[in-house]
């Protein structure tokens, strides 16, 4: 890519114009007619200033009168004839209205041109006005120019004899073929990044590459020949409009240098503000008040860099190498654009003198800048993002090692504790087999006997506990299937119930025809832990129960493990005891694994009960839910009644 924009600049300096020696001089002087009522009758007696070179004024919507004073140098090589006469180049193309007036046998004579008045002449097939000069009758006698033009008045002058206009005419075609050429080779390569990198950047700057290309066409005389079917009060619009799009492309590719960072909230109110003001330029401009929508934009063309330079200021996550580079390109940006800006608004005019600052129409350098910085960038964005693409992949390849590795440990963990419940269970069952024949040999009030109750009691609550390990990691390696088949509420909760020494403890409530569609095992284990939690731990030995049925229109779960879902067609299954006042549960820990309120680690359990419930519940597709109210710990259960 450093090639290629090294190939552009070389090719951009091989066809540069050098200034030829004229045998012919003008001294120059310029008038503003400020209240427009100046007529070539009264033109010598206005005091007309002098200038030299170019003549900038700035916007003036008054038309600018110019007398040109031609005379030979001092040992000229030609001279003048009736076959080799005067030629007068007037430019830049976009002047709107120029008026040529010569005094010949008395009268004056006047010729009309510009960008408004179709070409009736190829004398000059570039992209300046020419106009035939008669042979003058009095050495002293001037040339009146009359200009007027919406937009910004620069005014270009030269006189070239006949035999001469050849090599000038072709040398300025070739400047201005090498500029539009570059600008096209430009636009072609914005094409061909597109396709490579499909960014905001390479669109943005396509955009802008497109826009440059089509303002340097029109602005340097496309579609204005003879032979073109354009009207020139459409070329002059089409002109002005690309200006204006030109302006906002330009903002837009330093919103595309940005689009993949993250940009700051004032950036962006600024970046907003700045669309609206290109599109009221634009809407004025088509309105007919080209000259206030020309203002503007110029206007917006000076303030956008300060934009783009807060805009890469506030950005916290720029890498340091294209944060510097942004700055500099900005910076030149400044100085180049706002020295060009004042000095066609009519300041500085040493430097217009000295020829410091190129004519807008000379466009062989327009975009290299820009063009180098944004090929520069995208190719910095896809290494990056290559680099970040590749660093991703090797986390996803570590973390799925890992995963694996993990899965493995999971593996020999759940088999290790498979064998060890298994190899439990059984001495266990031994030892109750001969507890069992133990207690047969004893009387009831035998002090053996009650140590052997105790030994019978601890071997219970062993075995209990081993089943609830063995069922948590059951319920791990369970994937369960939907489920069609419906459960009775009342008959499960009364079979449920009944296993409990004192089941009049339990105020139940079952809507009639409720019912359970759900994995019978797993929502066994979830009552089963349920009832047996507010069993242990009701203060007042009293538990209600109720199970109703929601439809559609009544059920919309609120709740925070819902995570969002609704549950349109459930059975609610609600259970709820007192506790005392110093035994509330831990809500935030309430469902994690061997969590156990402090005053009850005297109780028989380990905490595992409340975990085994989530767990299933999850593997059900139900929503468990606890609040606490009035004294009473509540616990809610939604298991929905409709198949995945």
């Amino acid at each position: 890519m450093l090639r290629i924009i090294c190939f552009l600049f070389f090719l951009s300096f091989q066809l540069a114009t050098q200034a030829a020696a004229s045998d012919y001089k003008i001294n120059s002087y310029f008038y503003q007619d400020i209240e427009n009522n100046l007529t070539i009758d009264h033109v010598e007696k206005v005091q007309f200033k002098p200038y030299v070179g170019t003549l900038r004024l700035g916007f003036q919507s008054s038309p600018t009168w110019i007398r040109l004073e031609i005379y030979p140098s001092q040992a000229p090589t030609k001279t003048v004839s009736i076959t080799n006469p005067l030629i007068l180049r007037v430019g830049p193309h976009y002047l709107d209205h120029i008026e040529v007036y010569q005094l010949h046998g008395g009268v004056w004579s006047k010729e009309t041109a510009g960008d408004l008045h179709k070409k009736t002449t190829q004398l000059c097939a570039d992209d300046t006005h020419c106009f035939t000069l008669r042979p003058s009758e009095h050495p002293d006698d001037a040339i009146y120019l009359r200009v007027q033009t919406e937009g910004l008045t620069q005014i270009q002058t030269e006189v070239k004899l006949t035999d001469e206009l050849m090599d000038i005419v072709l040398s300025r075609i070739k400047s201005i073929t090498t500029g539009s050429t570059i600008a096209t080779l430009l636009c072609i390569f914005a094409l061909v990044f597109v396709f490579f990198a499909r960014t905001m950047l390479t669109y943005t700057y396509l955009w802008c590459q497109a826009v440059i290309a089509l303002h340097i066409f029109f602005s340097t005389g496309g579609q204005s020949e003879p032979s073109s079917t354009w009207a020139p009060e459409t070329l002059n619009l089409l002109l002005h409009v690309l200006f204006v799009f030109r302006v906002c492309a330009m903002g837009l590719l330093g919103w595309g240098f940005l689009y993949n960072y993250e940009m700051s909230r004032n950036y962006k109110d600024c970046m907003i503000i700045f669309a609206l003001i290109c599109l009221l330029s634009l809407c004025l401009i088509l309105l007919g008040h080209v000259q206030l929508g020309l203002e503007i934009a110029l206007a917006v063309f000076v303030i956008n860099p300060i934009v783009q330079v807060l805009g890469i200021y506030e950005i916290k996550k720029m890498p340091q190498k294209m944060r510097i580079v942004l700055y500099a390109t900005y910076g030149v940006y400044v100085v180049s654009g706002y020295c060009i800006s004042l000095v066609a608004l009519g300041f500085f005019s040493q430097l217009a003198t000295a020829d410091l600052v190129q004519h807008v129409s000379d466009v062989r350098l327009n975009g290299l800048l820009i063009a180098a910085l944004t090929f520069w960038a995208v190719i910095t964005e896809q290494s990056q993002q290559k680099l970040e693409k590749m660093q991703e992949i090797q986390a996803l390849e570590l973390n799925a090692a890992q995963a694996h590795a993990n899965q493995n440990l999971v593996n020999e963990r759940n088999a290790l504790i498979d064998m060890l419940t298994h190899e439990l269970k059984t001495p266990l069952s031994t030892i109750r087999f001969a507890l069992a024949t133990l207690k047969s040999k004893f009387n009831a009030d035998d002090e053996s006997m009650g140590r052997v109750q105790r030994i019978d009691s601890s071997v219970i609550r062993m075995n209990t506990m081993i089943e609830h390990v063995a069922r948590s990691n059951k319920i791990d390696r369970t994937v369960l299937e939907a489920s069609t088949a419906k459960i009775p509420a009342a008959e499960l909760m009364e079979e449920l119930i009944n296993e409990f020494s004192h089941p009049e403890r339990f105020d139940m409530n079952v809507e009639e025809n409720t019912y359970f569609q759900a994995d019978r095992q797993m929502l066994t284990l979830i009552l089963e832990n349920l009832l047996s939690n507010a069993y242990k731990y009701t203060a007042d030995q009293k538990i209600s129960i109720s199970i109703d049925h929601q439809t559609q229109a009544k059920s919309t779960v609120e709740d925070p493990a819902s995570h969002g879902r609704s549950m349109p067609n459930m059975t609610r299954f609600t259970i709820s005891n007192r506790v005392a006042a110093d035994s509330e549960p831990d809500e935030a820990r309430l469902f994690e694994r061997y969590y156990r309120h402090p005053n009850f680690q005297n109780h028989a359990g380990m905490g595992i009960g409340l975990s085994l419930v989530h767990s299933a519940a999850e593997k059900i597709g139900a929503l468990v839910s606890y609040r606490h109210a009035h004294g009473c710990v509540i616990f809610e259960v939604h298991i929905s009644n409709e198949s995945a």
